[in-house]
């Protein structure tokens, strides 16, 4: 069975990780850094509080879940979050006003499932959009449906369902991605998800769809992206001048590890290691094939996590700088280390992987930050301590990471000015959300 493997902002802290080899780390020595026992250099820490918590109008919601961040085209910033409450599990957003400081408000999307993702936040055209799953009636299947449903928010005042919702096969993948274009379709939201579909005596495989809502029914789709003989999951799509990236994790068993499980005579217990790798592929707005599909990572890697970010500041072509980091878990056992691969593609060149970090790793997955000039890029590091460093267009590092212990337990969100990050803070106790100085 292919992994089910949902893409949130903050960080998990669920996998280990594992060390693998890597020809090249990427790497600058502008700042002062030192060495730590695994021989990675960490610089001193970049970030401090600037301000007093962001104070929630509703800090009396239980169990609440701050996640992804993004800029609203009318001002201030939007972060996505979830509650529960006497009705259960509740999809909302986050108001912060465009000086980030004082008060923010939490207004509620509507139900949502207990173990779904947060929403996912994304620009079309003049306006903020949100996608979350809803179980609701009004949604369409019911609880014992084979289907479930994806609905779209309009972040207007208040809140409004815009589009059509978005059916999928109901399977324990949750993992889903939503953009629009910068083309003629740019009022379009489309979005992407895996689901597991078997043929008549074969195993299931992962399948990567697409569709598009319009206001009273499907604009077109779905339709499946990835390859016919591909086991697929962990989709994303982002907007690329008239078209689209769409991009997803491959699977398949690792030959070398079935060879010698096979040599041994007995039973491999448990999940058989797979390879895993990332693929992308190039749409137009009506989700058909641009191009090629082609392998980012090498397929005998053990890829198992990634993020990707694109350049905005070419909003009319395709040839806009694509960088993905990903987490390849490598090939030792005990949880320590591994390495994150950077890759720049830009249309069709794609650029080999290069490690930007060997060994330092803890647990949890890569994220890009969207910076106010380029990408910040976060994991966690050894001894659980959050890593930050800057970007470059490409995605190559401006410095070595800094060891942040001003953000325990926290994430990054994005950076609303130069030198101004938001950053969710969970287990702050005077507030989910603050904004920290941080240098680059």
């Amino acid at each position: 069975m292919r992994r089910a493997i949902a893409l949130l902002l903050l960080a998990s802290t669920t996998a280990c990780r594992r060390a693998t080899s890597a020809a090249a780390v990427d790497a600058s020595p502008a700042r002062a850094a030192g060495r730590e026992a695994d021989g990675s250099v960490v610089g001193p820490p970049r970030c401090r509080p600037a301000d007093r918590p962001i104070v929630l109008d509703a800090a009396a919601l239980e169990e609440l879940e701050i996640g992804g961040a993004a800029r609203d085209p009318g001002g201030g910033t939007v972060v996505a979050a979830a509650h529960r409450g006497a009705s259960g599990r509740t999809a909302a957003v986050v108001l912060v006003g465009s000086d980030a400081s004082g008060a923010a408000r939490v207004v509620d999307l509507g139900p949502t499932l207990g173990d779904a993702p947060l929403p996912r936040l994304f620009s079309c055209g003049s306006r903020l959009l949100a996608a979350a799953f809803d179980p609701s009636p009004a949604a369409g299947p019911s609880r014992s449906s084979p289907e479930r449903s994806l609905a779209l928010w309009a972040l207007q005042s208040p809140p409004r369902r815009a589009y059509a919702p978005i059916r999928q096969r109901r399977d324990e993948s949750l993992a889903f991605d939503a953009a629009c274009s910068r083309g003629a379709a740019a009022e379009t939201p489309v979005i992407v998800w895996d689901e597991s579909v078997a043929a008549p005596g074969a195993a299931p495989r992962g399948v990567i769809r697409l569709a598009a809502s319009g206001p009273n029914g499907l604009a077109w789709g779905p339709r499946d992206v990835s390859p016919s003989d591909s086991d697929a999951d962990s989709p994303r799509i982002l907007p690329a001048g008239p078209g689209f990236i769409v991009l997803w994790l491959a699977h398949r068993p690792d030959a070398s590890i079935a060879a010698d499980a096979a040599g041994t005579g007995f039973e491999t217990p448990g999940e058989i290691r797979t390879n895993g790798w990332v693929e992308m592929l190039a749409i137009d707005e009506s989700g058909n094939a641009a191009g090629p599909v082609r392998r980012l990572t090498p397929t005998s890697g053990h890829v198992s996590v990634y993020d990707a970010a694109i350049r905005l500041d070419r909003p009319d072509t395709r040839e806009g700088d694509l960088v993905v980091v990903a987490l390849d878990d490598g090939e030792a056992a005990d949880g320590a280390g591994g390495a994150l691969l950077r890759v720049h593609a830009r249309g069709a060149v794609v650029d080999p992987p290069v490690a930007l970090v060997t060994g330092d790793l803890g647990r949890g997955g890569p994220v890009l930050v969207e910076g106010a000039v380029s990408p910040w890029l976060t994991w966690v590091g050894s001894g659980e301590q959050l890593r930050l460093t800057a970007l470059d267009a490409t995605g190559a590092p401006l410095a070595p990471p800094s060891g942040e212990d001003a953000l325990d337990d926290a994430q990054p969100l994005l950076e609303l000015a130069p030198g101004r990050m938001l950053v969710a803070t969970p287990r702050d106790a005077e507030g989910k959300l603050r904004v920290f100085a941080c240098e680059r």
